[in-house]
């Protein structure tokens, strides 16, 4: 009889098993056909690393945020110290892992924005330091080891229902010249746009990913790179080219361009509103990046003016979208909670925007993990946010779990643009016993 119940239980447990496949599968089917719309997050600073968000690598070796900004900078530090292979194999297994991958899921999100830089897919031939490139550019300096985390997370997706948009976060000679891009110095300059080598180079890289994982079931689709600064000629000739390189590998699946965010854009400027008109350009996306917390007309000072604004201002920006790119869609592919005003009706803030960008075609929240508050979705669906859109069922404690302290916005060593064009810098959740005590329950 014991042998009966232990077999029994077996056959149930497998047969639950099997049944969460079916409908993982089935979610995931469902987003490339079309009939889900992508909601999610990103997986923001796992192989393109910000100090703000994952402050360890630098902590643990000593390495200064000022010094030493975004990816590579970091590498040299570590390297300089003896520390960088352990220090990011120890980073990349542990930032994000399967079982964040199963929590997502399991809130209902069916969509992850993952972004990598360029210099990633070489490790195929043995790292980017080694591999003989197309073009030649410069630092190349990186780390092997991060491409089989990238592979990890496209097996994670496919398990647990999880489209992804692999976006090029860093391009040579950095796009940006800030932390999110990887940038060879710490001076705020962008050198990608200046020589014909890294726009190449840029195109070399995007398609040898476009070949690893065009046939992959969990990619959703690609992205040509993310907030480019510099020359629209420059940019433009790049999309063309990148488009046509990743069309090779990804017939159909959607290609997403970023307009410029210096000047900030919104896509319905002439530039884009002609750009990729031809018949020849299908499954062409925008993404947009909507914060209230970087300075210009959306960064209030209460969330009664916050919310306002979203349910106004962020309205008609959407509809001046649609009118401009008829044949277009439309993914707001970072927006957060944090914000200026500190109070502590965070939830009804992020409430409001998830409502506004709902719809649009996608979107995804910065980011799941990493820093607290207004910048966590992991620890935000703890609290009680985004309850209706990615798991209606599921009775989270609201409100009042995000203290004003967990909300304050404190800027960060990234320089950002506000919508206004001005300089501004990402913020970050500051780090108070609230806080830390916050955490610790997620």
């Amino acid at each position: 009889m014991a042998v009966t119940a232990q077999v029994l239980v077996l056959l149930v447990t497998l047969s639950l098993v099997f049944a969460q496949t079916a409908c993982q599968t089935t979610r995931l089917n469902k987003l490339m056909s079309g009939q889900s719309k992508p909601y999610g997050v990103n997986l923001g600073s796992w192989f393109v690393l910000e100090s703000w968000m994952s402050p360890n690598p630098w902590s643990s070796s000593g390495c200064s945020t000022s010094t030493y900004p975004g990816s590579y900078l970091l590498e040299q530090c570590l390297k300089s110290k003896g520390t960088r292979q352990s220090v990011m194999n120890n980073h990349w297994n542990t930032f994000i892992t399967e079982a964040d991958f199963s929590k997502m899921s399991a809130n209902g999100i069916n969509f992850v924005r993952l972004p990598v830089g360029w210099w990633h897919i070489y490790d195929a031939q043995g790292g980017v330091a080694t591999a003989k490139l197309n073009n030649s550019v410069s630092p190349v300096d990186y780390q092997f080891g991060g491409l089989a985390y990238i592979d990890k997370a496209f097996s994670w997706g496919a398990k647990y229902g999880i489209g992804i948009l692999l976006c090029l976060h860093a391009a040579p000679g950095s796009q940006g010249g800030t932390d999110n891009s990887s940038p060879p110095n710490n001076s705020g300059q962008f050198y990608w746009d200046a020589y014909q080598n890294n726009q190449d180079a840029t195109v070399d890289s995007i398609s040898l990913y476009a070949q690893r994982y065009g046939s992959n079931s969990a990619l959703w689709g690609i992205a040509l790179l993310n907030e480019p600064r510099g020359q629209l000629t420059s940019l433009t000739r790049y999309y063309l080219n990148a488009y046509a390189a990743v069309r090779k590998y990804v017939p159909s699946k959607p290609i997403v361009l970023n307009p410029r965010i210096v000047p900030f854009e919104m896509a319905n400027e002439t530039v884009w509103t002609t750009f990729m008109q031809g018949s020849q350009y299908t499954n062409v996306w925008f993404d947009l990046h909507l914060y209230s917390c970087f300075g210009g007309p959306a960064d209030k000072s209460n969330s009664a003016d916050a919310i306002n604004y979203i349910k106004t201002e962020r309205v008609n920006q959407i509809k001046s979208f649609r009118t401009a790119q008829p044949n277009r869609k439309l993914l707001i592919g970072e927006w957060s909670g944090a914000n200026n005003f500190g109070d502590n009706n965070v939830l009804a803030f992020v409430d409001a925007q998830s409502a506004v960008y709902s719809t649009a075609d996608a979107f995804t929240f910065w980011s799941w993990q990493g820093s607290g508050g207004g910048w966590n979705l992991q620890a935000g669906l703890s609290a009680g946010m985004n309850t209706t859109l990615f798991n209606p069922s599921k009775d989270y404690l609201r409100p009042g779990s995000w203290t004003s302290n967990q909300l304050k916005h404190h800027p960060s060593s990234m320089g950002r643009r506000s919508e206004t064009g001005s300089q501004t810098a990402r913020g970050f959740i500051s780090e108070s016993e609230t806080d830390k005590t916050f955490a610790a329950t997620l």
